[in-house]
Formats: C-alpha cells, sequence, structure tokens
C-alpha cells in the first residue's frame, strides 16, 4: 500500500489549498482513494447523508474498498489513518472518482469537480522538514511539483489581495519592518544580492505582492487575519500553491517571477531578522528551492505577448501591396522602394 499526502486546491468553499491523505492499493493499480472520513469532511456531511448518498448515485458500491486488519495496520503506520479514527469509517476507502461524483450530488455545480478528479494523477511527496521553534517542532513540507490547480471562472477575475486600508495589522507591521530593512542606505545584513537599496517606486510594487500573496493565503490556505505575517512566505507549500494560482489564472512568466523574486528577498529578509531556532538552516534550503522554483519557471513558461504587435487586418494589408510592388518589379526588370513600416 502507498500511503501519501497531497496538497490541491479546491477552491474556498471546499476549504481552499488543502493537504489530503490518499493511497493505492495492491490490486487496484494506478487507482487513486481517499478515506472514508477524508470525504465526509471535504463534503460537510454526516455518515448517515454520505450512505443515503452512495445509496443513491452507487448501489453497487463500486469503488469502495475495506481495508482488513493487514492493511489497517499499514495504513495507521504511514498515516493514512489515525489511531483515534472510528473502526469503521477509518477502515473504509474510496476513489477519487467517486468521491468527485458524491460531491457533485451533494453540492452541485458548486463543486470542484475537476479539481477534485485531478487528484487521481498526484503522486508521493518528498519528506518534510523539521523546523524547531521553541519546544514545539514546526513541519515545512517541499513540495516536489507544483499543487494540481483548477479554477473556476469566478476564480479566474476574483480579486484575492489585502488592499491597504484592510491589511491585517501584524502583517502591515511586517511589511513596514521589511521596508525599512530594504530601503536603508546602511544595513549590513543586507548583503549579497540585495546590499543595494530598493528604490520607493519598487518598494510599492513588492508591497502590492506582498498583499497580494497574503490575501490568497487568508482565502486559500485559511490562515486568520491576525496570524499572517511574512513568515508565511516561509512556507514552501504557500508558496507553490500561490504560484500554481497564478498559472491557473493565466498569469505570464513576468508576472509570475516577479513573485518568485520577492519571495527570495523576503527569505532573506527573514534569516537576518528572525530569533528563532533552525532559521538560518531553513532560509539555506528555502533559497536553495526558491531558485529551482525560478529556474524551472523561467523554462517552462511563456512569455506575454507584445502589445505593440499590429493588427492582423494591417499586416495583411502590407502583405498584399509587397505582393503588388513585386508582381510590378517582375513585369518592369527593374526595382521598386517599398516602406517596410506598419
Amino acid at each position: 500500500m502507498q500511503c501519501w499526502k497531497q496538497q490541491a486546491n479546491l477552491g474556498p468553499d471546499f476549504g481552499g489549498v488543502q493537504e489530503l491523505s490518499l493511497a493505492r492499493l495492491p490490486d487496484g493499480g494506478d487507482t487513486v482513494f481517499v478515506t472514508l472520513k477524508t470525504t465526509k469532511q471535504l463534503l460537510g456531511v454526516s455518515t448517515k447523508e454520505l450512505k443515503a448518498l452512495m445509496d443513491e448515485i452507487n448501489p453497487s458500491m463500486r469503488g469502495v474498498r475495506q481495508l482488513d486488519d493487514d492493511a489497517m495496520q499499514t495504513a495507521l503506520a504511514r498515516g493514512l489513518v489515525d489511531s483515534d479514527d472510528g473502526r469503521n469509517n477509518s477502515r473504509i476507502l474510496v476513489t477519487v472518482n467517486l468521491m468527485a461524483r458524491l460531491a457533485q450530488r451533494a453540492r452541485g455545480a458548486g463543486a470542484p469537480i475537476e479539481a477534485i478528479r485531478h487528484l487521481a494523477l498526484s503522486k508521493p511527496p518528498p519528506s518534510a522538514l523539521v523546523l524547531p521553534s521553541g519546544n514545539e517542532q514546526v513541519n515545512y513540507l517541499f513540495p516536489a511539483s507544483l499543487p494540481m490547480t483548477v479554477l473556476t471562472k469566478h476564480q479566474m477575475k476574483e480579486r484575492y489581495g489585502f488592499q491597504q486600508d484592510n491589511t491585517p495589522k501584524y502583517l502591515k507591521r511586517h511589511i513596514e519592518l521589511f521596508q525599512n530593512w530594504a530601503t536603508d542606505a546602511y544595513n549590513f545584513t543586507r548583503d549579497g544580492l540585495y546590499a543595494q537599496p530598493v528604490q520607493s517606486e519598487t518598494m510599492d510594487k513588492n508591497v502590492d505582492c506582498m498583499r497580494a500573496f497574503a490575501g490568497f493565503v487568508h482565502t486559500y490556505c485559511r490562515l486568520h487575519s491576525n496570524e499572517i505575517t511574512l513568515e508565511a512566505y516561509w512556507n514552501p507549500m504557500h508558496v507553490a500553491a500561490f504560484v500554481a494560482y497564478l498559472q491557473a489564472r493565466g498569469g505570464y512568466k513576468g508576472h509570475v517571477l516577479k513573485h518568485v523574486s520577492l519571495a527570495k528577498k523576503i527569505n532573506h529578509f527573514l534569516v537576518a531578522t528572525s530569533t528563532r531556532p533552525g532559521s538560518q538552516e531553513h532560509g539555506d534550503k528555502m533559497a536553495k528551492w526558491l531558485s529551482t522554483l525560478e529556474t524551472q519557471l523561467n523554462a517552462a513558461m511563456r512569455h506575454a505577448p507584445k502589445a505593440d504587435l499590429p493588427q492582423a487586418d494591417k499586416v495583411f494589408q502590407w502583405v498584399l501591396a509587397l505582393q503588388q510592388s513585386a508582381v510590378r518589379v517582375k513585369s518592369r526588370g527593374g526595382c521598386e522602394t517599398f516602406p517596410l513600416g506598419l
């Protein structure tokens, strides 16, 4: 049995960016299963309501598996289910495609059907990095790829960033600290690529980007506004989810890379200013991961189309005139001057 956690953006109504427990069974090929508990949580229904939905759309129980004792022990050991789950519920798995059908019946047009179905393509992510913080350990999962993100028409056009008048107070304070750190003429913790102070016009654009990222994290990663600071950039899962979201909205290379470049600078700022144990080690790994992300985005994404290209009808008229000119030249056996500008 293969068990893993997969991050997927299911939209604000389904909990935003979620980490789901998935599995492949030895006799199930590439079919991806989710637990009954996960299905209930996503749909927001009780066990009784879920059973009624199942009886309605899937009376043959196709796509449903019940784990035997040996498989249950494996599921417990690999984190697919929790030891305190109800015995019956924790043994039952359903396929991703069946969960999509249940979601459509339970929630109608608002259900993220395609996003759920895309979970069938997921693969196990790498292990998490443990970053100590006081007496607690904070897990930062470094994804091997961007999360699958399928957006609705509304999400393609929604306003997701914080505005100046509704920026949370702690985030606003952290942005001010970053502004001071980045714009001071002399600040020797701002070394290497960031030794030069940032100009005010550039900083204004940076602030807009930070508010956009923080608004996304608030909406899709379910962070309370009072908990959001620039340390959200230290969670690579948040950054990966945001990049995938920008791509799903049709963002071009320059726009997406601008956000990644800012994340690299904020990582440098956090390392320079944080007093949390392990911050230097995590910052080094974050810098390496962001550089890899930046390189691969640069190779994979397309540039924005040039805005100064001529209209197609003007190009056609120009080519037609050029053709006519060539015919005249050939008939006279001479040459003719022709303007190249459109």
